[in-house]
């Protein structure tokens, strides 16, 4: 090998050589970090600008429902996970006494409009004959019926006491003490505690029974003595009803050495006078509305009476007038009453939450009840307040939902638009409710949806990719490539953007133009 001392001895072949390596030196030197370019042609085209943002679903309606009065509860119609109508019934009060009376005032409104009407037309001595034996035939009524309800409040004394004496008493040991004892075997100690105390109770209650049954005067007025001994009927059936729970319990397992006809005869007799005391309550009840209807059509014959007595002088009919309006009033007040004893959907829905409970009583708008529309969802999604100026009510949107896939798009349009902030990470931004046009089936509540809304649309715009402008002193400026492949930087105004990327020149460069983008080492 040649030394490079010789080989520099040589000018011919050493001097070209060291021109061409300084010329390759300077070359790179000046060249270092020169940046490749890549160009694009400004094109004209359409473009769409698009708000998108990430929602939930939710009922569109959801309720919670509570009684407007209080009382116990004597149905629930409706559990969890049913399917309801609007107006159907989800759950009821006791409102027998309440009917009742709305039946009687009925009853009043009726005879009052039917002596104003006879007031109006005046009287006549045949009228005066009939309406005098519409008044004695409804006193005769009346004093059946009071004999009815004697004999019925007598005879369910009588099914009480056989209920509690022969049916009940088997399974207490002193029972008529002070300290009765249920000697079935249970293993529920408060329910063993509870008809030990019911028992001691009721045997008191059926001493003052009897002495008010036995003080009961029969042809006389027994409407209000009736609701007293209706409650004790109630407090037996009661007492009746616990003890059914320990005997159908029981088993030839349970102790005692019981047979399976034992406990057949034990449950039998159980049942047979829970049966005795829901018959009394029944006849009373009937008897009860006898009575009242017996009363409302003598009052009724009687004030027809009187009305055709006294004339139809105008003082007389302006009374009858006035009485008719404070009738109507009163059946409607009762109407309502017996109205709101029903917890009603006011929606189509599905019910959520069912916390009425049979026998318990009710409070005054103590929720009870929640319903959720079942085919009517919305969307609501927290918007930037960049974006919200650019919503409106009514603008349509896209939509799809994780739980159907991309494929799946979803008409939707924009309903309401809060107008107060929601701070989301100290950031402001705006609840938006969307309202589903084509709505999925099935929906449920939370599902996570992808909402895209156009809010602008150019036809014929100049369009270049997002990436070839730069910011510089408050302005966007692009690099333009002349036709001699020299550059220059140009200020342009923009338009809208694209989710893709690409921005509307509205100002500073022309169809045809070269655009520098995408500028890399």
């Amino acid at each position: 090998m040649k030394s490079f001392t010789n080989y520099i001895k040589k000018p011919v072949v050493f001097i070209p050589t060291l021109i061409i390596i300084v010329i390759g030196a300077i070359y790179l030197y000046t060249h270092q970090g020169e940046k490749s370019v890549e160009s694009v042609t400004v094109a004209s085209g359409s473009i769409e600008e698009e708000i998108s943002v990430t929602g939930k679903t939710k009922p569109a309606e959801s309720v919670s429902l509570s009684f407007e009065r209080s009382g116990r509860i004597a149905e629930v119609l409706k559990p969890v996970g049913s399917s309801v109508r609007r107006g159907e019934v989800l759950a009821r009060l006791d409102v027998t006494e309440s009917f009742l009376d709305l039946k009687q005032a009925q009853a009043s409104l009726a005879g009052d409009r039917a002596s104003l009407e006879e007031l109006q037309k005046g009287a006549r001595p045949e009228d005066l004959n009939i309406s005098q034996t519409k008044v004695e035939n409804a006193k005769k009524t009346l004093e059946s019926s009071n004999e009815a309800l004697y004999d019925t409040l007598r005879d369910n004394y009588t099914k009480a006491e056989n209920a509690v004496h022969n049916y009940a008493d088997q399974f207490f040991t002193n029972p008529r003490s002070n300290n009765p004892e249920v000697n079935l075997p249970t293993n529920d100690t408060q329910l063993k505690t509870n008809v030990n105390q019911e028992r001691f109770k009721i045997e008191t209650m059926l001493s003052s029974w009897k002495v008010a049954t036995d003080a009961l005067v029969k042809g006389s007025s027994l409407s209000g003595v009736s609701e007293t001994l209706r409650q004790n009927l109630n407090t037996v059936r009661s007492f009746f009803d616990d003890m059914a729970q320990v005997v159908n319990v029981l088993t030839t397992a349970s102790g005692g050495g019981y047979s399976q006809a034992t406990l057949a005869t034990y449950r039998s007799d159980i049942s047979t006078a829970r049966g005795l005391l829901n018959t009394a309550l029944t006849n009373q009840t009937s008897a009860v509305e006898n009575v009242r209807n017996a009363e409302a059509s003598l009052s009724l014959a009687e004030r027809e009476l009187d009305l055709l007595k006294a004339g139809s002088v105008p003082e007389k009919i302006t009374v009858a007038e006035s009485r008719v309006k404070a009738d109507e009033a009163n059946v409607a007040i009762l109407e309502h009453k017996v109205s709101v004893g029903s917890l009603r959907s006011p929606i189509d829905g599905v019910v959520t939450k069912q916390d009425a409970k049979i026998g318990e009583i009710a409070g005054v708008n103590v929720p009870l009840v929640s319903i959720i529309s079942k085919n009517n969802f919305q969307i609501e999604a927290n918007v930037p307040e960049a974006d919200i100026a650019k919503l409106h009510v009514a603008d349509m949107a896209e939509v799809t939902l994780d739980a159907y896939g991309s494929n799946s798009i979803f008409s939707a349009e924009i309903s309401v638009i809060d107008p107060a902030e929601t701070l989301i990470d100290n950031v402001p931004t705006y609840k938006v409710t969307f309202i589903f046009i084509d709505m999925p089936e099935p929906v449920k509540s939370g599902m996570t949806a992808n909402i895209g809304v156009i809010v602008a649309k150019h036809e014929n715009a100049l369009l270049i990719p997002a990436k070839a402008i730069t910011n510089k002193d408050s302005k966007k400026i692009v690099t333009v490539l002349g036709a001699d492949n020299k550059t220059k930087e140009v200020e342009i105004e923009i338009g809208l953007r694209n989710l893709e990327g690409m921005v509307e020149v509205t100002n500073g460069v022309k169809a045809g133009d070269k655009i520098l983008i995408n500028q890399k080492n």
